[in-house]
């Protein structure tokens, strides 16, 4: 990933988590493919997940669909 945090222990790259207190959203970095996207209701990221369903990674469809019907 770049750009890439300063590492110079060699060390498994540190967790990144972008948090919106407004919307009370986490946004989970986990590598350059993409993120988990966290809340206490699934209302609170209904918008995310109508807007870019078709980014989800297939061998999760079914259990994030779940969260949604």
């Amino acid at each position: 990933m770049k750009p890439r945090i300063h590492n110079p222990f060699n060390l498994d790259a540190p967790d990144i988590f972008f948090i919106n207190t407004t919307r009370n959203i986490i946004f989970y970095i986990y590598d350059d493919r993409g993120c988990k996207v966290i809340a206490r209701n699934s209302e609170a990221i209904r918008p995310i997940y109508e807007k870019y369903a078709d980014w989800m990674d297939e061998s999760y469809r079914e259990e994030i669909n779940q969260h949604f019907t």
